[in-house]
Order: structure tokens, then C-alpha cells, then sequence
């Protein structure tokens, strides 16, 4: 891709490449999730990420570790597609080569721009919510002291949201993991919203999805040309949440008590779209899901590290 031509016409192939690259992994992955019958929410994650970090890692790697790549016998996806006879900037005088490069200058810094003010919102939190003063004695105080200490986190300090219609939420800074919770569920003293909630959110800090799902937004907004990355983020997202689920109902939540909190939730923050799905569509999936007996969570060691392997080696030559 590198060998000849403009910078913007190697940009361009890239470009191509990493979505159909991401389309075909994509696919592979869903056919295999959907063959194998694959339930275990922690192993669709990982399978889901494949699509997203290989297409986006595999080429460059390639190109710096082999920079006399024409000379080598592989099979390459731009000549498949036939690129270079349908760049239609390649012509001398044409505009498409500036109008390419000031719509790559405003996505990069539209993106630049964005991750900056996530960053300062993520950390102005602390600043602009009020501490809720817990009673050692108190029952929430008990449970987030019980809850964590079975996952085996660091207990979080509770924040009150400022939008009383809001969802519950956990992130971390660093060194702190944060709690927050909207006012209107402590003052009706919901206890049975508040303690799957806070096992829920405890399981997010748990997994550590305060950590890859902002990656995940980054590399987002960063790919945000590629539809596959999407869809894979989406289901990411989803899967995190029913992992979580399940997580809290290991840290000793009965499922009929879980889903019932799941419900109550819902109610009094029905625009929560990423707990919930669209319309609360997904809400129903996972109470099914939390309450049925005979769930088996089948995980086969194998599939991750064969998949991996496999796309790898591809991606690696197939650029």
C-alpha cells in the first residue's frame, strides 16, 4: 500500500481495507458466536474485540516490519479491490485530494476535541457532586461495605447525581473509584433498587469496564468511518452488562431479588439506553437471562486464542 503513490492514496487504501478487514472479522465472529452456541458473556467480549484492535493494529505492524513489501509473494487486498482505479483524486488537478485532507484534519480534530472535553468532564465529577454522608450504621453503608469487599475492590465513595431521573453509574479516577447515585432513590430509601445497583455497578469496577469502555469510545471515535466498529462496540457494551449481571448475582444478590431491582430501576430511569437498550427492549432479555434456572455459561478455552491466531496471521499478510 505504501510502495507507490501519494500519501493520501495510501491513506485512502488503508482506510478501505480496515473496514472490510472489520466487516469480514466481524462476520467470522458472529457466525462462530452463533455455531458454537457461545453463552459466556465474558468470552463475547473478547471475541468482539477482535474485529475492532486487529484490522487496526495488524497493517502497520505489517508495513514496519517488512517495509520491502512488494517484493514479497503476498496476496494484497487493495489489488483484490482494485483501488487504484477508482481513487478518483489520483488525476492531476483534481480536488479531491485537499477536500480528503480537510475533512481528515476536522474528523481528527473534532475527535482530539471531544476525547478532551470527556476527559475533563470525567474529572470534574468529584468537583460538581456532593458527597452523600453515610452512616456507618446505615443499610446502604453495610452493603456497599459487604459488596465490595466480596468482589474485592476498593470500596467506592458515593457521589450524588444531580439529575434525579438519572441511572445509577460507576467510574474511577485514579486511585478512587467513584459511586454515582441519584438522590431520589436514597430518599425513598429503595432498597430493593439500591442494593442491586450498587452490586451491579460494583461488578463494573470488578471487571474493569472503567477502564476498556472509554478505550472502546476512543477507538470509536477515532475509527468512526468504519460501521463494524460500531457494531461490535454495541455489542460489547451489551455483553459488559449482562456479565455484570452475573457477576452480581456471585457476590450473593438472589436472581428473583436482582431482576425484580433491574425493573424498579427501570421505572424510575427509563432513558437510561445503555442499561436498557432502545424502548427497554433489552431490559427483558436480561431479566430472562438473570432468572432462568437451567443458564449454563459454556466458555471453551480455546475459541479465543484459535480465533485470535487465525485473524491475526490474515490481517497480518492480507493487507
Amino acid at each position: 500500500m505504501f510502495e507507490s503513490g501519494s500519501f493520501l492514496r495510501s491513506l485512502d487504501i488503508y482506510l478501505v481495507e480496515n473496514v472490510v478487514q472489520s466487516l469480514a472479522a466481524l462476520a467470522l465472529v458472529l457466525a462462530l458466536v452463533h455455531t458454537l452456541k457461545i453463552r459466556d458473556h465474558i468470552l463475547r467480549i473478547q471475541l468482539y474485540l477482535l474485529p475492532i484492535f486487529l484490522p487496526l493494529i495488524a497493517p502497520p505492524l505489517y508495513y514496519l516490519l517488512f517495509p520491502s513489501r512488494p517484493e514479497m509473494p503476498v496476496l494484497k487486498l487493495d489489488r483484490l479491490l482494485a483501488l487504484e482505479k477508482v481513487i478518483p483524486y489520483q488525476h492531476d488537478g483534481g480536488l479531491w485530494g485537499p477536500i480528503l485532507t480537510l475533512a481528515l484534519v476536522l474528523a481528527l480534530g473534532l475527535l482530539l476535541a471531544r476525547g478532551a472535553v470527556t476527559v475533563l468532564a470525567i474529572l470534574l465529577i468529584p468537583r460538581h457532586h456532593r458527597p452523600f454522608p453515610m452512616n456507618k450504621d446505615s443499610a446502604l453503608q453495610r452493603a456497599l461495605t459487604s459488596l465490595a469487599a466480596k468482589a474485592g475492590v476498593r470500596q467506592p465513595r458515593v457521589l450524588l447525581s444531580e439529575n434525579r431521573n438519572r441511572s445509577a453509574c460507576s467510574f474511577a479516577l485514579i486511585g478512587q473509584s467513584y459511586l454515582l447515585l441519584p438522590p431520589r432513590w436514597l430518599e425513598e430509601h429503595r432498597r430493593e433498587v439500591l442494593e442491586p445497583a450498587i452490586a451491579h455497578e460494583i461488578a463494573h469496577l470488578k471487571r474493569g469496564d472503567h477502564r476498556l469502555l472509554p478505550l472502546l469510545c476512543f477507538v470509536r471515535g477515532l475509527l468512526f468511518f468504519n460501521p463494524a466498529v460500531h457494531i461490535a462496540g454495541s455489542l460489547i457494551v451489551r455483553e459488559a452488562e449482562l456479565a455484570c449481571d452475573q457477576m452480581a448475582l456471585k457476590l450473593g444478590i438472589e436472581p428473583v431479588d436482582y431482576g425484580h431491582g433491574l425493573l424498579r430501576a427501570w421505572q424510575m430511569a427509563p432513558l437510561c439506553r445503555v442499561a436498557n437498550g432502545s424502548g427497554g427492549k433489552e431490559l427483558r432479555g436480561r431479566v430472562e437471562a438473570i432468572l432462568a434456572p437451567d443458564l449454563t455459561l459454556d466458555r471453551p478455552r480455546w475459541v479465543f486464542p484459535a480465533v485470535a491466531t487465525v485473524l491475526g496471521i490474515a490481517f497480518f499478510f492480507l493487507c
